[in-house]
């Protein structure tokens, strides 16, 4: 019976030890498969950004440039050093990406030396100069610092050679050489405005400088700048001579009491200025125009120099309610054809005169038919106050009567001939007359001379027709023989023109009156060969049916 229970009690225990080998098997292989997962994991990890990057300065960097693969949702957190690619340096920066941070180093390097240009520098004898003073211009991605490689000796009064060395953040160094001069006499000189021409003395300090340029050819009551040309120990300079002004404007104000809405230029304040340039005012702040009461404004004056000075001044506006007043406004007679000046003799008053208007509405004017038309004034003020004044415009038809033009052409005879003077001396006069005191106009009624002629006398303009109808009343009314004459037509060109015989024994004689371009004639009193040469030269301008007039000799 022990025996049985012994055998039992194996055979368990061996089940038992069985159980617990593969156990043992089991967390083993899973052991060996967390570790190979880990080791994934952190590899994985690795290969997504990298470490450290070198940048030369200037460039611009990004999150791309340390990721091994694209990530668009990668970024630097916010405990990241801020980047400044302009100080070369190491960054320490951290860069999110998918699960992880990784901690990453950024390397700033300038190995780029400083691109420079130097120019000149010329003192006087007793100043210093700068390093910095030979600078033109400084190509570099980083800051620099400027030095003498060689001090300058103030003492040399003359041309030398200086080495000026530029070195960056990166220790890179370039050096230029550069010309610096010394001078005896000043390089520059400001005279003031109105101070006339300066001493010598103030060209330099040496005692034997001499001017060369003529002064007296400078105007130094006018700001302006010149080269002025002296001698100091046997040697020429150029002096840049600058007139200038640093002297501000002197100026008195007074206070304004006027009626809103309409601007005040500055210059109305000021009641008198001494300055020895231009002056110009303007306000500190613009002035409220509207503003019913009184405010304080600031003028400010400025000379050519650049020069200001300020004064105060009150301005008191005050409302506006009276309208303007139409005066001269009365009914308008006149005749078709006739201009019509609406304002003549028409004028505004009003309290304020100042932004006044006045403006005609014809609207209901016909001026191409006769009748009795409205015309309305309307007179309108800054503050808007308005008034307006109707009248009635009548437009007659012109009846024109051969009275009427000889009264007109004796009012001009008045005036241009006497008693005295011969017929040809009364030709003469009629001639400069209507063609000095006449505009040439491409048309014209040619129905009536007596419509011409008036045409002529009252408006002044007119063709050919009006022109020989214009003559034709003053010759007629001076007692002087006269006859029209036409030119045969070509095409639909016509031309007018008179003869006239002023007593003289010889005749007929041509005289025409209207302007002509072509070598510009006076045809008075012309024979008939003048004017047949100068109508062939001209295209036949006044060829004519002879069999139908008298003989001109």
């Amino acid at each position: 019976m022990d025996k049985k229970i012994e055998k039992i009690r194996k055979k368990k225990r061996k089940r038992s030890k069985n159980k617990i080998n593969k156990r043992i098997v089991l967390l083993i292989c899973g052991c060996a498969l967390l570790l190979g997962a880990v080791a994934g994991f952190f590899l994985y990890q690795n290969n997504l950004v990298y470490d450290v990057c070198h940048v030369e300065a200037g460039v611009n960097v990004s999150i791309g440039d340390f990721l091994k693969r694209e990530d668009e949702d990668a970024y630097f957190t916010d405990d990241s050093e801020k980047i400044d690619t302009t100080v070369p340096g190491e960054y320490h920066l951290k860069i999110k990406t998918g699960f992880f941070v990784h901690d990453c180093t950024l390397y700033v390097e300038d190995t780029v030396a400083p691109v420079v240009e130097v120019w000149p520098v010329i003192i006087e004898r007793g100043n210093v100069c700068e390093a910095y003073d030979f600078i033109k211009s400084i190509e570099d991605v980083t800051a620099t610092k400027v030095s003498f490689v060689n001090e300058p000796d103030y003492n040399l009064e003359d041309s030398q050679k200086v080495v000026i060395s530029v070195e960056d953040a990166g220790g890179n160094i370039t050096t230029k050489e550069a010309e610096f001069t010394i001078y005896s006499v000043v390089t520059k000189l400001n005279v003031e405005v109105g101070s006339g021409v300066p001493d010598s003395s103030a060209f330099g300090s040496t005692s034997d400088i001499k001017i060369i340029t003529d002064m007296s050819t400078i105007d130094f009551s006018k700001l302006g700048s010149y080269t002025v040309v002296v001698e100091a120990n046997g040697k020429s300079y150029n002096v840049e001579m600058n007139i200038v002004d640093t002297v501000p404007p002197v100026f008195d104000v007074r206070d304004i009491n006027a009626f809103a809405n309409i601007r005040r230029e500055p210059a109305e304040f000021v009641t008198g200025a001494d300055d020895l340039t231009q002056i110009t005012y303007s306000y500190e702040s613009e002035p409220e125009f509207t503003m019913i009461g009184t405010q304080t404004i600031t003028i400010v004056a400025s000379d050519e120099g650049g020069n200001q000075s300020k004064k105060e001044a009150k301005l008191n506006l005050m409302e506006d309610k009276e309208p303007p007043r139409i005066v001269g406004a009365s009914d308008i007679n006149t005749y078709l054809g006739n201009s019509i000046s609406y304002k003549a003799n028409v004028k505004v008053e009003d309290n304020c005169a100042e932004g006044l208007s006045l403006s005609v509405d014809t609207s209901a004017v016909n001026t191409g038919a006769a009748g009795t038309y409205p015309v309305t004034y309307i007179a309108t003020d800054a503050a808007g106050n308005s008034t307006s004044v109707t009248v009635q415009l009548t437009i007659k038809e012109l009846i024109y009567s051969e009275e009427e033009v000889n009264n007109l052409a004796d009012a001009v005879l008045s005036k241009i001939i006497n008693d005295n003077m011969t017929q040809y001396d009364k030709a003469l006069a009629i001639f400069n007359y209507v063609k000095n005191s006449m505009y040439y106009v491409d048309s014209s009624d040619k129905d009536s001379w007596v419509k011409a002629a008036y045409e002529g006398l009252v408006n002044k303009r007119g063709d050919c027709f009006v022109y020989a109808s214009t003559s034709k009343v003053l010759l007629t009314r001076a007692g002087i023989p006269n006859m029209d004459i036409e030119r045969i037509p070509s095409g639909t060109t016509l031309h007018y023109w008179n003869l006239v015989d002023i007593g003289d024994g010889h005749g007929w004689y041509h005289f025409d009156t209207t302007p002509r371009i072509s070598e510009r004639p006076n045809i008075f009193l012309w024979t008939e060969e003048q004017l047949m040469a100068y109508s062939k030269r001209n295209y036949n301008s006044h060829n004519y049916d002879h069999s139908r007039y008298p003989e001109v000799k």
